[in-house]
């Protein structure tokens, strides 16, 4: 009935001390807010659905050129280091470095936009997110949520962005990738600017941080875990038909 639920045998194996209690709570949510999408991209064409799950963005891509894999592959990486940390501090610039990569990370945004695209009716896009100009940067992680909100909701998907919001914090972001932070204690404190001499004292308490980056990481795991889950159903080789539009021999 779309309802995600952990089943007896896994609560026996839930580390729900401390922060992780937001984790585990918030991975039940984001799964609820993204499986509907990936079943309605499904159900509208299944052969688009398939190319959004093969992700060949470039003619030309091959082995090793595909960052959501490193991504996979890092994060839980990046997790065992920083809970094998021996001071605070390090531990905590680790937790930072992560919650960063994770909202910037370019293929979940991509991942997402076309399973909305495809229930819609509309075809797999190699680039959902173009820059501007091309060669320039792409648009900003907020820029990508609020074009992936328009999208969700003329498909009526409108929960597929609430992990995205819940998660996003543009300043966070900006003080870490610009190393603008500092630790005090147990707080992050940042200056943004505000106009020429006028700055902007923030402070992120520690429940503050915690709960960014357990969100953080339960969106990350829902969406790696809903994107293995349908990759998974296709045991067999079998035959569907091709998008009309997709050759017209």
């Amino acid at each position: 009935d779309g309802t995600w639920s952990f089943t007896e045998e896994a609560k026996t194996k839930i580390d729900n001390t401390g922060f992780k209690q937001i984790y585990s709570d918030s991975i039940l949510k984001y799964l609820e807010c993204f499986s509907p999408a990936f079943e309605k991209a499904k159900a509208t064409s299944e052969f688009e659905f398939i190319l959004s799950l093969l992700r060949i963005h470039k003619e030309f891509q091959d082995v090793g050129w595909d960052p959501y894999e490193t991504t996979l592959q890092l994060i839980p990486r990046m997790v065992s280091l920083y809970q094998k940390a021996e001071s605070f501090e390090t531990e905590r610039d680790l937790q930072l470095w992560i919650y960063g990569h994770i909202v910037e990370a370019s293929e979940p945004y991509e991942i997402l936009m076309n399973m909305v695209r495809v229930a819609r009716g509309l075809r797999f896009n190699t680039v959902c997110f173009p820059p501007k100009k091309w060669g320039a940067i792409q648009p900003s992680p907020g820029k990508k949520i609020q074009l992936l909100k328009e999208e969700a909701s003329a498909a009526n998907l409108p929960k597929i962005t609430f992990p995205l919001e819940e998660i996003w914090n543009g300043n966070l972001r900006n003080a870490i990738f610009h190393s603008d932070y500092s630790i005090a204690g147990d707080e992050i404190r940042t200056m943004r600017l505000k106009a020429p001499g006028s700055y902007e004292m923030i402070r992120y308490s520690h429940e503050q941080i915690m709960t960014y980056v357990n969100k953080a990481l339960a969106y990350y795991d829902a969406l790696e875990k809903i994107y293995r889950l349908n990759i998974g159903l296709y045991k067999e080789p079998m035959q569907i038909d091709v998008h009309p539009g997709y050759s017209k021999s």
